[in-house]
């Protein structure tokens, strides 16, 4: 019976099967990803030097989205019938950094070069969301801004993506200390978001390559020439 009932015993042995039967059957490993948030779109963040860069070396753990409908109940006599309601994005992304001490070019070589802590970036980013010195918001073009994950191959080619329209730190806990504990210090955040889109097969291109822009009314183009770097354009919700 083989394999499940799926695949034929010499299948199964890689005895007649060309592709290998089960031996070339793989699957992604949860360790194999990375996020890359756009921090271009940010003022806040502009000042500072490969934050975008920073942000996804120092990511130590997320999520992938979480999608549900709600839905509307339609009754008629005895029966009733159960239609979809409103999409709901009823999860946000929760990511983990690390927080690493800042890095230059003189401390640890070019590899490490501008390399910014995340308590940092998150802080800047913060206060330009609300800005504690004035007690003003900010509008909202201001703080979001796109992102995406990825899934990668073992070789590190992309295997998976998801983009996250009006993505923003929605709260931050900058973790306790402790005398007594030998662990790393990370910092948690909570990332909402408007819309997510899963990225075709085709517009994920390779690692280190820039992001083909979902074709969807509400995410504007870029404009002709503009370089892109793992985000999307400004929603400016």
């Amino acid at each position: 019976m083989g394999v499940l009932g799926i695949v034929p015993p010499a299948q199964s042995q890689g005895g007649t099967n060309v592709g290998g039967g089960i031996s070339a059957y793989d699957v992604k490993r949860k360790y194999q990803w990375y996020l890359s948030i756009d921090t271009t779109q940010i003022p806040k963040l502009g000042a500072i030097a490969n934050a975008q860069k920073s942000l996804i070396i120092q990511c130590k753990k997320a999520s992938r989205p979480e999608i549900t409908f709600g839905e509307h109940e339609i009754k008629w006599g005895n029966e009733a019938w159960r239609i979809a309601g409103r999409q709901e994005f009823n999860k946000d992304i929760e990511v983990e950094f690390y927080d690493a001490h800042p890095q230059s070019a003189a401390v640890g070589g070019s590899r490490n070069a501008n390399i910014e802590s995340v308590s940092n970036v998150m802080y800047s980013w913060y206060t330009g969301i609300y800005d504690p010195n004035t007690g003003r918001m900010n509008y909202a073009n201001q703080y979001k801004t796109t992102a995406a994950l990825f899934l990668t191959t073992p070789g590190g080619q992309r295997a998976e993506g998801w983009f996250f329209v009006g993505w923003w730190p929605k709260a931050v806990n900058f973790q306790d200390v402790d005398y007594d504990s030998d662990e790393a210090l990370t910092i948690s955040v909570t990332f909402a978001y408007d819309k997510v889109y899963r990225i075709k097969q085709e517009e994920l291109g390779a690692a280190g390559e820039g992001l083909t822009y979902p074709s969807d009314p509400y995410v504007a183009a870029p404009e002709a020439g503009a370089g892109q770097t793992g985000g999307g354009t400004n929603d400016n919700d």
